[in-house]
């Protein structure tokens, strides 16, 4: 039976509204599950993991990424085979894709 530690709440923006879309990957290669966000106010946001080691709930950092204008929707894949995860995001007229 599998078992789970507490919650975190992670915050969004001032005025952002809630996501439409999220995506959760270790972006960063550090072991700890990321989380990618978009906005009802069209941005996309990443909260990296800073969870220390031998604690007990996760803390985040939020950042927010420049990739397209209008973005809707988010996802994570080694879209250039370097062998790391990259960032893709949908908008409503536009993609974009960040390695």
């Amino acid at each position: 039976m599998p078992t789970f530690t507490a919650h975190a709440d992670i915050h969004e923006p001032t005025g952002s509204g809630t996501p439409p879309h999220v995506a959760i990957a270790d972006l960063n290669a550090d072991g700890r599950p990321d989380v990618l966000a978009t906005m009802n106010n069209a941005s996309v946001y990443l909260y990296a993991n800073r969870m220390d080691a031998g604690a007990t709930v996760p803390a985040f950092d939020g950042t927010t990424l420049t990739l397209i204008q209008n973005a809707r929707y988010v996802t994570t894949a080694d879209f250039n085979g370097d062998g790391r995860l990259d960032v893709a995001a949908r908008g409503i007229d536009v993609s974009g894709l960040r390695p």
